[in-house]
């Protein structure tokens, strides 16, 4: 009897517990919350971010004396950089040897680089915009340095120093086209979708974006190969290289200039993937040049693999994936003051 009274009110308990959440999660949502199925990370145009921290380096340094500079970092897009699953990224400092040295063991601790003792290089390692981190991870950076004597009859000296980062990234692109099936509408009835152009004016989270999509379908031996057209901008602050070359864009080595403004493209229509081509093509036949930051692309379903003509028309996904190398430059110019001794 004591047993199933006691067993009774546990059930009312539980009963009431999850009344009591059923209600605060439906008041969470009504007041705008919105929930992790509800946020969309491939948004915005904006990949690796990078400031000197305020104060650093200071306006103003004495010489031969230790000082610090303080870099911020963020990955804003929703591609990782360095890891297993990201490409390569590094950090390269700019400085004036014959002002500026690196101090021993100058570098400090973060999470989210390591300095590379044998090239003086920093390594990143970012993850991107994911569910779990919508805003991407973000760390600081610090390394020591020190001033060196003003020479000469000068009291002061006027010193730069930058930080150039260079690293992989790409960009991801899914929605939905319709396949038209009857594009000349020799059939009677009413087609379950129409052929139009996609716009994606809020960019897929990355600093190269695709800003639009034009479908087309080709009628060829009782098929119809659907043709997307694909416009491609980098809307970023920096500049594109060919995928993979990242590390080399930030050595001393020579840089061919025909590898910047390349990336690479890949497009697929469920699970079909495209043959893809363009006007401002390489030699090599597999990357897209951009000029002046925009570039076309036309991909199409190879010959003898498009969809029967006589299939009614039907709503397919796409999905459309860039991959590049991405670099730009900080800088800051702060002065050195002799010490006075009279």
């Amino acid at each position: 009897m004591c047993n199933s009274r006691l067993i009774k009110m546990r059930g009312i308990k539980i009963m009431a517990m999850m009344a009591l959440l059923i209600i605060a999660v439906s008041g969470c949502k009504s007041s705008g919350s919105a929930s992790i199925a509800d946020i969309d990370v491939r948004k915005g145009t904006e990949g690796l971010s990078m400031e000197f921290l305020k104060g650093s380096p200071p306006d103003k340094v004495f010489e031969d004396a230790p000082f610090s500079v303080f870099f911020g970092i963020h990955n804003k897009g929703a591609f990782d950089i360095g890891g297993k699953e990201g490409g390569r990224g590094v950090l390269v400092l700019g400085i004036e040897n014959d002002v500026i040295g690196i101090e021993a063991n100058g570098f400090g601790d973060a999470e989210s680089a390591s300095m590379d003792r044998q090239t003086g290089k920093i390594l990143l390692n970012l993850e991107g915009k994911s569910m779990i981190n919508p805003n991407g991870m973000q760390d600081s950076i610090s390394i020591g340095l020190r001033t060196k004597k003003v020479g000469g009859q000068s009291e002061s000296r006027k010193s730069t120093i930058s930080a150039t980062a260079c690293y992989d990234y790409g960009t991801t692109l899914e929605g939905e086209i319709c396949v038209d099936t009857d594009p000349n509408s020799l059939r009677p009835g009413r087609k379950p979708c129409s052929v139009k152009d996609l716009a994606f004016p809020q960019g897929q989270g990355a600093p190269v974006v695709i800003t639009k999509v034009e479908s087309q379908m080709l009628p060829s031996n009782g098929q119809i190969r659907p043709n997307l057209i694909i416009y491609i901008e980098n809307k970023g602050k920096g500049e594109v290289a060919k995928p993979s070359i990242a590390e080399k864009v930030c050595s001393s080595g020579n840089l061919d200039v025909g590898d910047l403004n390349l990336l690479s493209v890949n497009a697929f229509l469920s699970d079909k993937e495209l043959q893809c081509t363009s006007s401002r093509m390489s030699e090599d036949r597999v990357m897209v040049r951009l000029d002046k930051k925009q570039g076309i692309v036309r991909c199409v379903a190879p010959e003898g693999e498009g969809y029967d003509a006589n299939l009614d028309s039907f709503v397919s996904p796409i999905r459309i994936e860039l991959k590049y190398g991405y670099t730009f430059t900080i800088s800051k110019e702060f002065i050195v003051e002799r010490v006075l001794t009279h």
